[in-house]
């Protein structure tokens, strides 16, 4: 019966161990890691995203407002950030804005900054008309038209941003909405173009 108990206290105070260690790991990690990627300080959900490489993403496609085609193997940047969004999306639409933003800010640091509307419904004018209504920029001035992102990047919720290497493939995926054109997430996208 003795030793039942010391087994019982033994265990009771391994799990009391692990348990405040996890606390206090995750405070340690939370407060001297914080800002090493800010993606993770301005959205609520950015994953890595190892599975699509470079050549994949030569099957993927999507075209400017007056229907030229953009390829992913023909653009002269090193980095993308390319957000995907649609009309009815309010988060979409709040979004939009900072990515012009950012796209004023980096692209001479050989990042490009596409905002493809997936709009099934919407033709080229309507989407056309829908930027100019809402003075949404030149960003957002793009679409996917045969659907292509839904089946090579899949998504089932916008906005959805995808940070592309174009010489590696996919490095994260970013769920949600957010202010692109913070000072710390410019330096964080210019440092992977130079690394």
């Amino acid at each position: 019966m003795a030793d039942k108990i010391l087994h019982i206290l033994q265990i009771s105070f391994a799990l009391i161990v692990f348990v405040s260690g996890s606390f206090l790991g995750y405070g340690f990690i939370r407060d001297n890691f914080k800002g090493q990627n800010p993606l993770n300080d301005h959205f609520s959900i950015v994953e890595a995203y190892p599975d699509i490489t470079f050549a994949d993403l030569q099957e993927i496609g999507f075209e400017d407002l007056n229907g030229k085609a953009i390829e992913f193997k023909d653009m002269p940047h090193k980095l993308l950030v390319l957000n995907l969004w649609a009309s009815w999306c309010a988060p979409c639409i709040k979004e939009l804005p900072t990515l012009q933003a950012l796209k004023n800010n980096v692209e001479a640091d050989g990042i490009g900054v596409y905002a493809v509307s997936v709009d099934s419904q919407r033709n080229a004018q309507g989407i056309q008309n829908f930027i100019e209504r809402h003075d949404l920029g030149d960003v957002a001035a793009y679409h996917d038209k045969d659907e292509l992102f839904d089946h090579y990047l899949p998504y089932s919720v916008l906005p959805k941003t995808f940070i592309i290497d174009l010489r590696k493939g996919v490095l994260y995926q970013i769920t949600g909405e957010g202010d692109w054109n913070m000072p710390d997430i410019r330096s964080f996208l210019i440092n992977l173009v130079k690394s």
